[in-house]
């Protein structure tokens, strides 16, 4: 990091790669975590790759959970999960969600940090 504390930003076509790759691990995810209903193995992987986004960007990670309550989950002290339970969701089910949650989010901060580039 520079010493006035400006964060590195993703490029636009970074950040399209970002969101592609985690298109793919929505659509194989037995790729990239051990099976396709690992609910903990997901969340590792999709919380590390927040904490490098999150290094890069400087993003609120608030993002996410405004994303998983627009499209309908509680977040409680426990996550989102037990509200997906309630609904009935498989864990296969949860794992895709909770990529899409990511995906969105992503989109969600690629597209703010774009509008503040230009207000700068």
């Amino acid at each position: 990091m520079s010493s006035n504390n400006v964060r590195p930003v993703l490029t636009q076509s970074q950040a399209e790669v970002l969101v592609a790759m985690l298109k793919s691990v929505r659509s194989r995810p037995q790729l990239y975590v051990s099976r396709t209903d690992d609910i903990k193995g997901i969340q590792t992987f999709l919380t590390a790759l927040s904490i490098f986004c999150f290094y890069l960007t400087g993003f609120e990670y608030e993002t996410f959970n405004e994303v998983g309550v627009q499209r309908g989950w509680t977040n409680s002290g426990e996550g989102m999960i037990p509200s997906m339970r309630e609904a009935g969701l498989s864990d296969e089910a949860i794992v895709t969600e909770l990529i899409d949650i990511h995906i969105k989010a992503y989109e969600q901060i690629f597209k703010l940090q774009e509008l503040g580039s230009e207000v700068s």
